[in-house]
């Protein structure tokens, strides 16, 4: 998984999530050192392969309440679930404090992988219409 932390950072990502992030900034991007943290409530992650899905929270507790559960584990609502980049990512936003939360970016032959992802987009579109 690649973990994009400031706006100088994001260059490296992959050209659809920087060009996303800079139509968000209306293509005038802060400076290089901006701590997306700061700017975003969280930072950007691009994941790489199927496992890394594992990492991306849900808001259903684990029946035992000691974690929470993954979204290759089930569905959920999110903030913003959706396809992006002409349909290349699915991007998968919870807003966790005030200030937002972290975004993860999944390439959509990851994402078509893992029903979980697609049914979330579908969840995360009805929740929010």
């Amino acid at each position: 998984m690649k973990i994009y932390k400031t706006f100088g950072e994001l260059k490296e990502a992959p050209k659809e999530i920087y060009d996303y992030f800079m139509e968000m900034e209306c293509h005038e991007p802060p400076i290089d050192e901006r701590d997306l943290m700061n700017y975003y409530g969280g930072d950007a992650y691009v994941i790489e392969t199927e496992e890394e899905l594992k990492e991306i929270p849900t808001t259903i507790a684990a029946d035992d309440d000691s974690r929470w559960l993954n979204i290759t584990e089930m569905a959920d609502s999110y903030d913003s679930c959706r396809w992006i980049a002409d349909g290349k990512y699915v991007e998968v936003f919870t807003a966790t404090t005030d200030a937002g939360g972290p975004s993860y970016y999944i390439p959509k032959e990851i994402a078509d992988k893992c029903p979980n992802v697609l049914e979330s987009i579908n969840l995360s579109t009805t929740s929010w219409s």
